[in-house]
Parts: structure tokens; sequence; C-alpha cells
């Protein structure tokens, strides 16, 4: 087990290099493909160099890789006080820590499996890999999901912070065999009462709200609710499952509730931007033949101007005899049948995947992925009603959905994370 983030980051770069040398890699999800095998002998050089490069300069990396994807305020807010090296260590292993956590609230929520944008990500992505490749189509969702990011950022928070640096000292791991399960509650100690601010509008009264809940009726009471806000493990339990922190804010702190809900517009509209629909085997034609009436001439002397005329003459002459190849007889619809063609669906899943709800008030069919088309419309009515939180809503956005796109996250592995 590594000591820390930079020893963490040497001990796999000293795995490449060892691989480099030997001129095998084995590929991380099957070991019979070797990565390395089309490499050449001055490929792997230069992959060697560069990871010696990196070593060597590996502490600058890491932080100016944390101050491109964090807000970098946190870590430099104070410092008043006169610190010897070692407790300026613990302090921003601490507020590194701290930041991770709280980025990993946020992320839940953010893309939390009930979250307006997943609809185009559904629509995009359904019908494009359920028949040509499930298992990607899984992996893709997956590794998106807000449950995904936020373990991960759980994990990158579990590395960076020392038992030791916590109040009480708790253990953070249990293992068995060879799973480790990682306990987030001490992680939790890591937040400040601004954080929680931040985070809930009201703690108070969302405490409130949860202590109320463990004397309700059974059949009454949120699943998986039962500490107290006040304890790590009910930071835990609130702040870690999405659909039950919205609840709390739902009941307890409308503002805060409009602010995730112009956090949703925003990032639904963002998604709708990145994930558009797969083009269609007309479409896809007409696109070709714009190419073969383009002047290939100008468009490479623009692009390239690099190249001699004779080269020039040659690529385009190339260019548009693939092209008419291409758009000869059904060889375009044989490529585009085979690439958008039936996977074996051994499983008999297709059809839930492409179910669809009967059409809405305006005639649209959605995809069938979410039962909360009604809570969201109560939501948009609410929000239309609460446009005057917008101070609020800008408070929440410049504090916390600064750098929030397709880059947060890492590879946690096999790691099992409590309370997540």
């Amino acid at each position: 087990m590594w000591k820390g983030v930079t020893d963490g980051v040497n001990k796999i770069l000293d795995w490449l290099e060892d691989k480099m040398n030997a001129g095998k890699m084995p590929c991380f999800f099957d070991h019979n493909i070797d990565v390395a095998a089309e490499l050449s002998t001055e490929e792997r050089r230069l992959i060697i160099d560069a990871v010696r490069l990196m070593r060597e300069h590996v502490k600058h990396l890491l932080m100016a890789s944390y101050v491109d994807q964090w807000d970098v305020d946190l870590l430099l807010e104070g410092w008043l006080e006169p610190l010897t090296e070692r407790q300026l260590e613990r302090q921003l292993r601490l507020r590194l820590g701290r930041t991770l956590v709280r980025q990993a609230v946020f992320e839940g929520v953010r893309i939390r499996h009930t979250a307006p944008c997943w609809e185009c990500w559904w629509k995009e992505n359904i019908p494009q890999l359920v028949h040509t490749a499930p298992l990607l189509l899984q992996w893709r969702h997956y590794t998106q999901s807000g449950a995904y990011r936020q373990q991960c950022l759980m994990f990158m928070a579990w590395v960076v912070v020392d038992s030791a640096d916590l109040v009480d000292g708790t253990p953070m791991t249990s293992q068995v065999k060879d799973i480790v399960t990682l306990d987030v509650g001490p992680l939790m100690q890591l937040l400040t009462r601004s954080d929680l601010d931040l985070l809930l509008g009201d703690p108070d009264k969302v405490a409130t709200w949860c202590s109320q809940q463990p004397r309700r009726p059974l059949e009454e009471q949120p699943a998986g609710l039962t500490a107290e806000l006040d304890t790590p493990r009910g930071r835990a339990e609130l702040l870690l499952k999405p659909e039950l922190l919205l609840q709390a804010l739902r009941v307890n702190v409308p503002g805060k509730m409009n602010q995730w809900r112009a956090i949703d517009q925003k990032e639904e509209n963002r998604w709708m931007k990145n994930y558009r629909p797969m083009r269609s085997y007309q479409e896809i034609r007409e696109k070709l033949e714009q190419h073969i009436n383009t002047n290939l001439h100008e468009w490479l002397r623009v692009k390239l101007p690099e190249m001699d005329a004779a080269s020039v003459d040659a690529t385009a002459g190339l260019w548009r005899r693939r092209l008419q190849q291409l758009l000869s007889g059904d060889r375009l619809r044989t490529m585009y049948n085979a690439i958008t063609g039936w996977w074996p669906d051994r499983w008999e899943m297709t059809s839930h995947y492409l179910a669809v709800h009967e059409a809405d008030s305006e005639g649209k069919t959605i995809t069938s992925k979410s039962d909360n088309n009604d809570d969201n419309n109560s939501n948009n009515k609410n929000n239309n009603n609460n446009n005057n939180n917008n101070d609020d809503d800008d408070d929440v956005n410049n504090n916390m959905n600064q750098n929030h796109d397709s880059r947060s996250g890492s590879r946690a592995g096999a790691v099992n994370t409590c309370g997540t």
C-alpha cells in the first residue's frame, strides 16, 4: 500500500517503466492482451524517457493538475500563524481532503441517476450501443454516473488524509481477504460549518428534520437515515445519498432546492450540446456527398499549407475516389448496418432499454429510465415562482460549479465505500 498521493503516483510510474523495459505490458482488463506489442524499440524508449521526466517533476505536475481541476482558495485561505513544515503538510492534507469530500457530495447530486441531464444521454447512447456493444454501454453509463465519481473522490480523499490527522485517529479501513473496505464516516469530520452552510443552506433546520425521522411511523421514515447529522455517520448517510439529501432540502430549505434545480437545468443544457443523436443513414450519405462536391484542392491548401502541389493533387484525387467507391452500390448501407446492427440479446433486455412512455401533451416520446416526471414538473413550476433567489444560486455556482466537467473523477479500482 502506498503512503500518500505522491508515493502512489511514483509506484505507478515505476510499474510503467518496468513493463516498458521488459517490452511487455498486460492490458488492465485482459492480461492476454499485450499493450506494448505494437511498439517499436524507439517508441518504447521515448515512453520510458517521458515516464522518467514525469517522475522527476511529479510534485509540480500534481500541483498543476490540482490547480487545473479544483478551486485552490480552500488550500490558501488563512495561514496567518507560523507553522512548521510538518504542521504545514498536515494542514494541506486536511484541506485537500476536505475539498475532495465536499466535491464528492456535489458530484453525487449533480449527476445522480434521476438528474434530468440523463435524458439526452439515454437517447444518444442506448439506441446506438444496446445492439452493438451492450457492455460498453454499461461501462459508459457507470463511469459517468454520480455514484462513480463520488466514490472516486472519496477514495482520493482517503488516499490524501492520514487517519492520525483526524480528531480521534479512527481507522478508515478494514480488510477481508483481498477486498479493502473504506469507511467514509471518519472523512466526514473534515467538513466544517461553512461547508455545511454551502451544501445545506440551513444545517440546523436540516439537522432537526433528521433527528425527527426515526420517531415517525416506520412506513414514513426515509430509508438509510439512522444517525444524527452532527455525527460522522449521520453526515455520510445524508450527504452521500443524493435523493435523501434533496428530500431534506425540499422539505426544509426550498431556497437551496431552487439552487439545485438551476444547476440541474444548466447541466441538462450542457449535456444536450454534448450528446447528439446518431445520424441516420440518409444524413451520413448526404454529408459524404457534400464532401465530394467540395473543392478538395482548396481545402487542402488552407488546412495543410506545407503540402506541395503534386501531393495536393494526389491526395484530393484519392479522397474523391474513395468517397465515390463508398457511395456506389450498397457499400455505405452495408457498413452502416454492420455498425448499427443487432447484437445477441441472450438476456432479453433490449425491450426494456428501448421502452418508451406514452407521448406527453406536446407529442414527445420519453425514453423509459425514470419515474420522476411528476416531481420534475412540480420542480419546474416552483422554479418559475421562485426566481427571486438568484443571488443564492450565484453563490452556489461560483463556489461549487467551477470545475465540474467530464474531467472530474479518477479510476478508484476495486474499492467498496461504506455509506456511499
